[in-house]
């Protein structure tokens, strides 16, 4: 089949397991969606190459949903915006050949960062070097086509970095980066709440040992009321009876 440079820029949105529709951006730069002029077309592809079928940016019906905001493309764009799903590489920069980041923007031209006046050399050495880098400063390099067939003729062009392999963004990967994000979340808020009841046990455990100390001090202290007692009671009781010899023993001289 003969490529069709208007249908390049055509993804399949795969937003959920059942809710899938093709969008793409034009050249205002806007995302639209394709097969209806009303709204999105659900179920309508499995993959980028059956949007790239049966539409293209020129002549095929599309939607544009103004409730939704157009992408940055930058990592920031809300997980509920479908329009983000056009976006050429939408979560990360890349490493390019002279050791720079770079990274596609919704204008479709390539920029790299870390300056405002050229790119940057040995600023990274692979992708995940390209992570922490602020996005606020950047150098344009131009629009660039990643399924132009002669993009291959010259490798040394840093723009061709910027592609997603094999150029063409997964939106299942997408999708599962979202998934593991969600988890991650819900794992980190689990740990929180378990941190937070091992304080209170921790502190529960704490009172106990304090009164479990308390009631053996009580304990104590009765011990020695007791001996106290004890003593008391046999100290009158030998005091009785020296009293009671002495009485005999007084009785005895006088008769």
């Amino acid at each position: 089949m003969t490529s069709n440079p208007n249908n390049q820029n055509i993804k399949c949105a795969k937003i959920s397991s059942t809710n899938s529709f093709c969008v793409g951006f034009q050249p205002d730069n806007k995302v639209y969606c394709y097969g209806d002029d009303n709204g999105c077309k659900t179920n309508d592809c499995v993959s980028d190459q059956d949007c790239k079928d049966k539409y293209n940016t020129i002549t095929s019906s599309k939607y544009d949903d103004t409730t939704k905001s157009d992408p940055k493309c930058d990592g920031t764009d809300p997980t509920n915006n479908w329009k983000r799903y056009a976006c050429p590489n939408p979560y990360r920069l890349k490493c390019s050949s002279d050791k720079s980041c770079v990274g596609f923007e919704s204008n479709h031209e390539v920029y790299c960062y870390g300056s405002k006046t050229g790119c940057l050399s040995d600023q990274c050495t692979t992708d995940a070097n390209c992570t922490s880098v602020v996005r606020e400063n950047k150098y344009s390099l131009g629009v660039f086509d990643c399924n132009a067939p002669n993009n291959i003729v010259d490798p040394s062009d840093k723009r061709l970095y910027a592609c997603p392999d094999p150029y063409q963004v997964n939106n299942m990967d997408v999708d599962e980066l979202d998934n593991i994000y969600s988890k991650n979340e819900t794992i980190i808020k689990k740990e929180r709440i378990q941190q937070q009841l091992l304080k209170e046990i921790e502190s529960k455990e704490k009172l106990l040992l304090t009164r479990s100390r308390m009631l053996q001090i009580s304990q104590d202290r009765n011990s020695y009321k007791k001996l106290l007692i004890y003593y008391f009671t046999a100290s009158a009781f030998m005091l009785s009876i020296i009293i009671l010899f002495i009485y005999y023993i007084v009785r005895k001289k006088k008769v």
